[in-house]
């Protein structure tokens, strides 16, 4: 799994994506401490 420190997050651009509200909480959960974006961030890296 990619870690979230790639790149600094400054770095990043900004992107909207729509989540229902049950995903974005099980992802919170799932990601504790990193950080639902993190995680997002690295499912994405792992898929392409």
């Amino acid at each position: 799994m990619h870690t979230s420190a790639r790149i600094p997050t400054t770095d990043m651009e900004v992107t909207s994506i729509r989540l229902e509200r049950e995903l974005k909480d099980k992802l919170k959960e799932v990601a504790g401490y990193q950080g639902y974006q993190a995680l997002i961030r690295d499912v994405l890296w792992n898929y392409v």
